[in-house]
């Protein structure tokens, strides 16, 4: 017979349930870990998602806005500075607003004709919880003057955006200067 009592558990079958139970509350562990690390990184990876969609639309309204402030037909400077308004927000709002009349003035009787492209345009600075941006773009001008000659240029502006109910506008509007190479 063995030395066990009657109704005693061997001491294998106690180690098993200690096994047991020890390999079930790591398990329990691990799975909370991987659900937590999951959750962590499906947060992260939705915040890098949405800055890189608030990069895209800010890029994108920047060169919208600035071909629009760089387009101009003098036929039709009233139409056309309605649209630079729907552009603008802040001061550069402020700007056109206070100075609506001169400028009409001065650009009808300027005789002249812009059509603006995007070159190039990169977002320098996001900061998608205040909304705010500052977006380089590089446009191309091309200028028909009231004598029908025409000139091409290239202009580089630096535009601070600034995310309103209307979607993302322009708020301060300058150009970069460029230095030449020594």
């Amino acid at each position: 017979m063995s030395d066990n009592a009657e109704g005693s558990t061997p001491e294998p079958r106690r180690a098993g349930r200690a096994l047991r139970a020890t390999a079930a509350a790591l398990l329990a562990a691990a799975v909370a870990f991987a659900a937590f690390s999951g959750f962590w990184l499906a947060s992260a990876d939705s915040d890098r998602a949405q800055a890189a969609t608030a990069r895209d639309e800010a890029q994108r309204a920047a060169g919208a806005a600035i071909v629009s402030l760089q387009s101009l037909d003098y036929r039709n400077v009233e139409a056309i500075y309605d649209k630079w308004l729907t552009h603008a927000t802040g001061p550069l709002r402020e700007e056109l607003e206070t100075n609506r009349e001169a400028t009409i003035k001065t650009l009808q009787q300027g005789g002249t004709t812009t059509q603006a492209s995007v070159a190039d345009s990169a977002v320098v600075d996001l900061d998608s919880t205040r909304g705010a941006a500052t977006v380089i773009v590089s446009v191309n001008v091309q200028v028909t003057n009231s004598d029908g000659s025409q000139d091409g240029k290239r202009i580089r502006y630096r535009a601070d955006m600034s995310r309103t109910d209307q979607g993302w506008l322009v708020a301060t509007l300058g150009q970069v200067a460029i230095e030449p190479v020594v």
